[in-house]
């Protein structure tokens, strides 16, 4: 058995993924699985990690390649290579992202001294002038409640990239279909089923804000919020806490909805849930004054303004999607 699965679902990213090849091959600890997940990527993508494997040969063995046989999108692929996977441990990671060559001995050794279930990291936003480092804001004694509250506010990334977890955990979750916002989901049920969680204060994990392809249209992302309102909302009530969150995660669909929508934000939001479709989730999410300003004017109908306002941020962030 390996102490540690790293899943890595490829698509379309030949442009980056040998660095990340490169920073998962020349990890620091040995007893590591890879599972790359060929999602019909109709790129070079696959060639790169063939050449960049020959480079590894000590890790040669240690790697699985599946193909899968249509376009499935990284939730199920995700699904597919925790299937295939081995490893005590389990860590998702995406094709165009980097890592720190500590990474999983770090994560790897803060679980196992802690009995941990999963341990979170802090993690960098690579863009094309800048790096930033982000800092989650985990509670000091980890509540579980708080913790929940906290990554539906976005005080806490809901990203699996940077989270170190039981492979057991995934036994029983639910995978939505769709590939936008899945973390979100898949995320809460991992937190909610978990006994203890570790953070450990540090950055490993570099994210991509430069590939705006990672995204899919905005179509298809209100199409997989609907999905992935849907499936939490009623995760929630199954699990009689939806009141306990409600405010919270209404403003965590809301503030996804408003960055995603193409145009007429009350009759999107509204399409979702008429109940999502109010100015205080605005004001309960933590975002900048600024984005709370401009989102406000989304909300009044002001598209034009709001747009170009958003436009204009892309363009001095380079490559920062707010």
């Amino acid at each position: 058995m390996y102490d540690v699965s790293i899943i890595v679902p490829i698509y379309n990213t030949e442009k980056y993924i040998e660095k990340c090849l490169v920073s998962l091959f020349e990890q620091d600890y040995k007893n590591i699985e890879y599972v790359f997940i060929n999602d019909e990527t109709m790129d070079n993508s696959m060639q790169i990690l063939s050449n960049v494997l020959k480079r590894y040969p000590d890790r040669k063995e240690d790697v699985k390649i599946i193909n899968n046989e249509k376009n499935y999108g990284s939730s199920m692929s995700r699904k597919i290579g925790i299937e295939a996977s081995t490893g005590l441990y389990t860590i998702q990671i995406d094709s165009d992202d980097w890592c720190e060559l500590d990474m999983i001995s770090s994560l790897y050794n803060k679980a196992v001294s802690e009995n941990a279930d999963i341990v979170c990291c802090d993690f960098f936003e690579n863009c094309m002038l800048k790096k930033v480092y982000v800092k989650e804001d985990y509670d000091i004694i980890l509540e579980k409640d708080s913790i929940i509250n906290s990554f539906f506010l976005g005080e806490i990334h809901p990203s699996l990239c940077n989270k170190l977890v039981k492979r057991n955990l995934y036994n029983s979750l639910d995978f939505p279909k769709g590939s936008f916002g899945e973390d979100l989901y898949i995320s809460l049920q991992l937190f909610y089923f978990s006994d203890k969680i570790s953070y450990l204060n540090s950055a490993f994990l570099h994210y991509n804000r430069v590939n705006l392809s990672s995204v899919t249209s905005r179509k298809n992302n209100i199409n997989d919020i609907k999905e992935i309102f849907l499936k939490v909302k009623n995760f929630l009530e199954s699990k009689e806490i939806y009141d306990k969150f409600k405010d919270a995660f209404h403003s965590k669909i809301f503030i996804m909805t408003i960055t995603n929508y193409n145009g007429n934000f009350s009759k999107t939001i509204n399409s979702i849930s008429e109940d999502l479709n109010k100015l205080k989730y605005i004001y309960i999410a933590k975002v900048g004054f600024m984005k709370k300003i401009a989102f406000t004017i989304a909300f009044f109908g002001f598209d034009g303004l709001y747009f170009s306002i958003k436009r204009g941020w892309m363009g001095v962030k380079k490559g920062i999607k707010i």
